[in-house]
């Protein structure tokens, strides 16, 4: 981190700059700041002793001065280090807030010792459905990447959806992994996150069902393991799946004698696209596939009937539609 020049006299560091202006034969500051690339009002802190001035800089503002007149202001310089003034600002806000801190401290040793008495899980656990649901989910929904030693699982859904997040996921996390993750809302937004830091769930997600951590939406499949297991787990996970990025649409245009409904999955991922599209089929569940525009569609009562047999939906945010459109169309 490069070294600061701090000025101990406000004198000898006014007889600096003007010192510096002169010898660019220039009348004003602002042309001064222009001519070493500088905002006006950064050079006016430099001249103020509000902000250290780095030490490049400093060279490249004395490098024409007489080296005989540079010696007789460096009686008046101190070279700090470069974070010297968050290190200050630290200690006089913590004296300042000590009290505050050294709850904040306790807090913090208490949450770390809860940590590290987390329930820890085995991640070869048998797959089952609900396993195979919350892959199902992650893959459209979800995100992991490690920072440093903090491991971060992450959900991302609408606030409509937090009694689901809250009655399914909650459920099925404690029943796999021994915990309930956190939920964080933000006021200003329409979406919540919801939060796992894990090691083992990382590693789950990354070791054994092979999806990688980061930027997964465009190249992430179905794992292996799921697509050849059970019947009941693979539909579980394109439960999942449909749970997190379907979308139930009701057409009440006048072409059509009653109300026309469609349930389509949409996502940036031809791959996956194509590997969802085969494994519909092979289960005798029609569909219309467009792996251009990402999207997979059912059309009309008896389509999304045989769907919805098929597949454990958990998401009231389709099945409410559903059963408020079925219910009226029997």
């Amino acid at each position: 981190m490069e070294k600061r020049i701090c000025f101990n006299s406000k004198k000898m560091r006014d007889k600096f700059f003007y010192m510096v202006l002169k010898n660019k034969n220039l009348i004003r500051w602002k042309e001064l700041a222009m001519s070493f690339n500088l905002d006006r009002k950064l050079l006016d802190d430099y001249r103020s002793g509000k902000t250290t001035i780095p030490e490049s800089l400093y060279k490249k503002l004395n490098s024409n001065l007489d080296r005989n007149i540079l010696k007789d202001f460096d009686a008046f310089i101190e070279l700090k280090n470069g974070n010297w003034g968050k290190v200050k600002g630290g200690i006089i806000t913590y004296y300042k807030y000590k009290s505050i801190f050294e709850k904040g401290r306790e807090e913090g040793l208490k949450k770390l010792k809860e940590l590290n008495t987390k329930p820890k899980f085995d991640i070869n656990m048998p797959l089952n459905k609900e396993l195979a649901y919350f892959i199902g989910l992650f893959i459209g929904d979800g995100f992991c990447n490690k920072y440093g030693r903090h491991y971060q699982i992450q959900f991302v859904g609408h606030k409509k959806e937090l009694e689901y997040y809250k009655e399914t996921i909650f459920n099925i996390s404690k029943k796999l992994f021994g915990w309930h993750p956190k939920i964080i809302e933000n006021q200003n937004v329409n979406f919540i996150r919801i939060n796992f830091n894990s090691k083992y769930l990382f590693f789950m997600l990354t070791e054994r069902f092979k999806i990688t951590a980061g930027r997964k939406s465009t190249t992430v499949l179905i794992p292996d393991e799921i697509i050849k297991s059970s019947s009941n787990n693979l539909l579980s996970c394109i439960a999942g799946l449909f749970d997190a990025e379907g979308c139930v649409f009701i057409d009440k245009r006048k072409i059509y004698n009653n109300p026309y409904i469609r349930f389509e999955f949409h996502v940036h991922n031809p791959s996956l696209i194509k590997q969802l599209s085969f494994i519909l089929y092979k289960n005798n569940l029609n569909h219309y596939t467009n792996v251009e525009r990402g999207r997979i569609i059912f059309y009309g009562n008896n389509s999304i009937r045989k769907f919805l047999k098929k597949i454990p939906l958990k998401n009231p945010k389709h099945l409410l539609k559903f059963q408020s459109f079925f219910g009226k169309n029997n």
